[in-house]
């Protein structure tokens, strides 16, 4: 068994680990204490107030222009002239504002659960398609509905559109304008516009991503990083502008400065590979685009292998040196390839879908023709800085699993080893000299 005085004697031997501990103690320790700090002031919060903040944090879904365009409508005059009254202290008017909100929210409902319909019967076969025409033709609407309810073979579009609307309908519910009393309003007066705009339009909360699919919108490249990457707003108003050049600059600007911040993180797979990241932008601005390209690639799939050992310390993924384990099947294979890995060990639990998919289809298919030679970027892709920031994108997004998975495991190993007493003595001691993170590296 490894001893403290064994990990003191290997870091007299080796300033360099010993440095790079010390790296780590400054930038991880002080996101404990912040994590441990809100876990402690949230658990203080009365559940009132609780309820209250969970309320302004659904209001984030609504762009200044969707609340422009509410204030066009009629309702929304109405609405705010309501709350106004609530806010100068006629309580009793939030029942009716409530049941102008469930008014709208279910009509609401009824538009999108009839959009969906039609989008799951153009997914289906020809064959079914009659099927269900013929049913509805003899008015047996119901055995038509568990039909196409029944029908397991629509595809992911149709996955995405039905979890996206249960979204919805989940967020939605949760809105309590009740909540919303003469104090909360007096309190927080800016609240008004966003919370008039949800009650006269609850489509508002609906994720943007189901409009998308409804409306059979071409997809943004590299639209899975971006819609967990930008906050709902930032989403929307990617959407008005998604064709001004600038904003490809701007969003290229975003994600290089994301990964060479995280590539100083004093983590080891991080710090192993920075001067490789810091030569992908070198190449990149240098015109070298193919170069570029294949750094990157060796990039992610050296950072996805560094991720699928840090998850083995928790989940099997290899059973040998050159053996996987497929936890679907429970049998190892063999393999060597960093896709088998993807998307049939326990990794595929920590990746988001839509990269894997994009990860296995496009970046590292069968036999890349970038990596094998066939295809030289500058000469054959007429798309090649957006086909890059994809690239980019990916990267990004695999530092930053690999960081969370990281900290997650390691903040678990402090929680089990300090005793309550000694975890709230730490976070005295952090709330009188709290470090700045931001600064900390």
């Amino acid at each position: 068994m490894i001893t403290i005085e064994d990990m003191k004697r290997d870091m007299e031997k080796d300033p360099q680990l010993k440095e790079n501990l010390h790296r780590q103690m400054e930038y991880f320790f002080p996101r404990w204490m912040e994590k441990k700090s809100k876990e402690d002031m949230i658990e203080k919060l009365p559940e009132e107030d609780k309820s209250v903040l969970f309320q302004f944090i659904l209001t984030q879904h609504v762009t200044m222009e969707e609340i422009e365009q509410s204030r066009q409508s009629e309702a929304y005059n109405r609405i705010i002239s309501l709350l106004q009254k609530v806010m100068s202290g006629e309580r009793d008017i939030l029942h009716e504002i409530e049941g102008i909100y469930q008014d709208h929210l279910s009509r609401t409902k009824k538009e999108y659960e009839k959009r969906i319909s039609d989008f799951k019967y153009g997914k289906l076969p020809k064959a079914k398609r009659k099927q269900i025409d013929v049913l509805r033709a003899k008015q047996k609407d119901a055995i038509a509905e568990s039909i196409m309810e029944n029908y397991c073979k629509y595809g992911a579009e149709v996955k995405e559109v039905e979890e996206g609307y249960n979204s919805f309908c989940n967020l939605s519910g949760l809105l309590d304008v009740c909540r919303f009393t003469p104090e909360v309003l007096q309190a927080n007066q800016g609240i008004l516009p966003t919370l008039t705009a949800i009650i006269c339009f609850p489509k508002f909360l609906v994720p943007v991503y189901v409009d998308e699919r409804l409306n059979a919108q071409k997809e943004l490249p590299g639209n899975w990083y971006l819609y967990r990457s930008l906050t709902i707003p930032e989403y929307k108003q990617l959407l008005a502008v998604k064709d001004d050049p600038r904003i490809w600059k701007e969003l290229f600007d975003r994600v290089r400065t994301r990964i060479l911040e995280k590539a100083d993180i004093p983590v080891v797979p991080f710090k192993k590979r920075k001067e490789l990241v810091e030569s992908i932008f070198f190449n990149c601005e240098n015109g070298y685009y193919d170069s570029a390209m294949i750094l990157s690639f060796s990039a992610i799939e050296g950072l996805l292998w560094e991720t699928a050992h840090q998850i083995h310390k928790k989940e099997q993924i290899f059973t040998d040196r050159k053996v996987l384990y497929d936890d679907r099947k429970k049998e190892s294979f063999p393999s060597t390839r960093i896709r088998d890995a993807v998307e049939r060990t326990a990794m595929r639990k920590y990746l988001d879908p839509r990269f894997i998919e994009e990860f296995c289809n496009e970046l590292y298919e069968e036999r890349n023709p970038v990596l094998h030679g066939n295809v030289i970027c500058h000469i054959e892709c007429s798309h090649q800085d957006i086909c890059f920031i994809k690239k980019l994108f990916a990267m990004d997004y695999v530092m930053d699993v690999l960081l969370e998975i990281y900290q997650n495991q390691l903040f678990q190993e402090w929680d089990s080893s300090f005793s309550e007493a000694k975890i709230k003595e730490f976070l005295k001691c952090f709330m009188k000299h709290p470090l700045n993170i931001h600064e900390k590296n």
